[in-house]
């Protein structure tokens, strides 16, 4: 049996690329900050379960919205939105925190005095805050109870 050393050169080259080795791939590196596609599709997802949770809210109050409206009006199915929230309560709660943090947003390079201002306003204008007011009498309650001590 012939020796390597003895191959012919053709038979060689076909049966080894003469291309140089390439290094072993690695895992892709990402900036700090960013998220992978499906990480950005979540955050889609939830933004339109918020979104749809804001409008159902509107529309029929808190006590009155199931979470078939929720989905409904956000355009998924109601598995989507049990697979990012297991409650109706644990929605609202998201809910909260969502327009807490964008009011905050949009208030953070405000002076103190305008950023408070800001909050004011965007909170006397809000339509879920509104209706909650509307249909729910504890809310009223106090609600009421705080604009008479201001």
């Amino acid at each position: 049996m012939p020796d390597r050393a003895s191959r012919d050169p053709l038979t060689e080259h076909l049966i080894r690329s003469t291309a140089p080795a390439a290094a072993p791939s690695a895992l892709p590196q990402r900036p700090g900050g960013t998220r992978s596609r499906a990480g950005n599709a979540m955050a889609r997802t939830r933004a339109g379960l918020l979104d749809g949770a804001l409008s159902a809210v509107c529309k029929h109050g808190v006590r009155r919205t199931t979470m078939h409206d929720i989905a409904a009006l956000a355009g998924v199915a109601k598995a989507t939105l049990y697979n990012h929230f297991r409650t109706k309560d644990d929605v609202w709660t998201a809910l909260v925190e969502s327009e807490v943090l964008a009011i905050a947003a949009e208030c953070a390079e405000l002076p103190l005095v305008e950023a408070f201002t800001q909050a004011a306003l965007r909170l006397s204008e809000h339509p879920a805050l509104h209706r909650v007011i509307e249909t729910e009498p504890a809310a009223r309650i106090a609600f009421a109870g705080e604009q008479r001590l201001a």
